[in-house]
């Protein structure tokens, strides 16, 4: 049974661990516990070798105190530990959902999911809560790309805004159409194809 140990057979309590979910009837809340698992060496026989089986305790069977509202769940089964990091989270989303703390559009939890930005982190745009990620999927929305034959926008994140990048001008040699950078366009008079025609010119009459 391949897992952590260098892909050999390992009883590790990594390897045995499990987790389960409680949900509490008086609040719904789900509660998290631990049960590290029993490990059998089981010899291969047709292949040689071995693993480990896990096999989950039975005994003994345990009472559970919810984490959220602290009511008494009987017999929920055996269980090793309650795990707080994940009862912990649960806890803190179940909160931040009461309080709407998370996107419409994405439902991504302020502060505890993440986008392609980091942690989420929500802006109000037209009464609603959203995510960087939605946010800017909105602003686009509704302010479409401006480019058109003679302009080339790009949306720029930080600001939320299309700004131009790129402008189609007219060579002042040979009057063909072509592109240039916006912050270009007061200096790039010629195309490539005479800009280059020019300087191949000089190159030439520099030598004797």
């Amino acid at each position: 049974m391949p897992n952590c140990d260098w892909n050999r057979p390992c009883d590790c309590r990594d390897c045995r661990e499990i987790i389960e979910t409680h949900v509490c009837p008086s609040c719904q809340f789900p509660n998290k516990v631990s049960v590290i698992r029993n490990a059998y060496w089981e010899e291969d026989k047709k292949h040689g070798g071995g693993y480990y089986l896990f096999v989950n305790p039975k005994t003994p069977v345990k009472d559970l105190i919810c984490y959220e509202c602290g009511d008494p769940m009987k017999e929920v089964g055996y269980y090793t530990s309650i795990h707080e990091d994940f009862c912990k989270n649960q806890k803190e989303r179940a909160k931040l959902i009461k309080d709407e703390r998370y996107c419409v559009n994405c439902d991504k939890l302020e502060e505890l999911d993440f986008d392609f930005y980091g942690r989420v982190k929500l802006t109000l745009y037209n009464q609603l809560n959203l995510c960087r990620s939605c946010l800017i999927d909105a602003v686009k929305v509704e302010n479409p790309d401006p480019s058109n034959a003679t302009n080339k926008f790009k949306f720029d994140p930080s600001k939320l805004i299309w700004a131009l990048y790129r402008v189609k001008v007219t060579c002042t040699t040979c009057e063909s159409a072509y592109w240039v950078n916006s912050d270009e366009q007061s200096w790039r008079k010629q195309c490539k194809k005479c800009y280059g025609s020019k300087r191949g010119k000089k190159t030439e009459s520099s030598f004797p």
